[in-house]
């Protein structure tokens, strides 16, 4: 019987590092038109605009608000949220201020800035999210109710995730499209052995990537 990796602390492991410093080095910026929605929420594209392409020179790139984070997770992930140590508490909710979200008293305008710190708690979210997506998947035995591991086919299953997150439709004949999410995976199932580190490192890489924070 295969050994199955165990929950660890919400702080990503050193060969989780080592896969997103690859994916970093690599890149993953390609683009695409965005698909019509279909009745799935995360196909949507509220702002007809295509994800992760920057508008025309002497525009910076904003980040995503925190409380569309707080929305679109829990619909990317069936439910499963960012949350505190216990599980109790919404982390969106709790780090809201220092994410720069207004409280309308004495901040009536949010800081959208890609900031240093915004960008460590995304990965601390990541990780999280992405690790708790993984053990629910691993116990799911209807694959069309899972949310990272859906296709058995590593390809398959890359360009399923790349259109879910990130509304990039990667054709069926492109490698070219999935290769860095592809090196991503194998280089983590090289280090770890186990398919499901592999998912989990694919899902943080995604859900750190410029095209999920920005647009």
């Amino acid at each position: 019987m295969t050994k199955r990796p165990q929950a660890t602390g919400h702080r990503p492991q050193g060969w989780l590092f080592a896969a997103l410093l690859a994916f970093v080095m690599l890149g993953c910026s390609e683009t695409a038109a965005p698909t019509t929605s279909t009745g799935e929420p995360w196909r949507q594209t509220p702002t007809g605009k295509t994800p992760g392409r920057l508008d025309p020179v002497g525009r910076q790139a904003k980040r995503v608000s925190i409380a569309q984070l707080r929305v679109s997770i829990p619909q990317l992930f069936g439910g499963l949220t960012w949350t505190s140590g216990t599980g109790n508490e919404s982390m969106f909710d709790q780090l809201s201020r220092t994410l720069g979200e207004p409280d309308y008293l004495e901040v009536t305008r949010e800081n959208r800035d890609i900031t240093p710190l915004f960008l460590k708690f995304m990965s601390d979210m990541a990780g999280q999210v992405c690790r708790k997506a993984v053990f629910a998947d691993r116990d799911q035995s209807d694959e069309q109710k899972r949310v990272l591991m859906r296709h058995a086919d590593v390809n398959t299953n890359l360009r399923w995730l790349k259109l879910k997150f990130l509304q990039i439709d990667v054709a069926a004949d492109d490698k070219d499209g999935i290769r860095h999410l592809r090196r991503v995976y194998d280089a983590t199932l090289a280090a770890t052995k186990y398919r499901e580190k592999g998912w989990e490192a694919v899902c943080v890489a995604l859900l750190t990537s410029r095209e999920f924070l920005t647009y």
